[in-house]
């Protein structure tokens, strides 16, 4: 299975560091919510590394989120740490635009219920 974030396929979700790989890469800490009666993953941190395996286990180790806690893991192609920020980085902008329109949308309906 994977989980696209931005415009990468991550692998897992993952429940144990057992499962991932000693390379480096992105690691997305995600929590399992269900909305409307669906499972989604909320993305709660994204974490660049020289190892994703290590700081798997530094991810759950360190977790203090209620609810069922998963890794999903990007292995990068390359282990120079400028590429690696690069690619955190982009997918963090892309959230945060995506962000940014959906709460002009909802400004936007909010003025039209007021001008109701």
């Amino acid at each position: 299975m994977s989980i696209l974030l931005g415009n990468y396929d991550f692998c897992g979700p993952y429940v144990a560091q057992t499962e991932i790989l000693d390379k480096p890469g992105l690691i997305a800490v995600l929590v399992q919510t269900t909305v409307n009666c669906q499972e989604e993953f909320e993305l709660l941190e994204l974490v660049e590394t020289a190892s994703c395996r290590h700081s798997a286990a530094r991810a759950f180790a360190d977790c203090t989120v209620e609810g069922a806690l998963s890794l999903a893991v990007y292995y990068a192609e390359t282990d120079e740490h400028a590429t690696r920020c690069r690619l955190k980085s982009e997918i963090i902008a892309e959230f945060e635009s995506e962000y940014e329109a959906d709460v002009q949308e909802n400004i936007d309906e909010e003025k039209v219920c007021v001008a109701s």
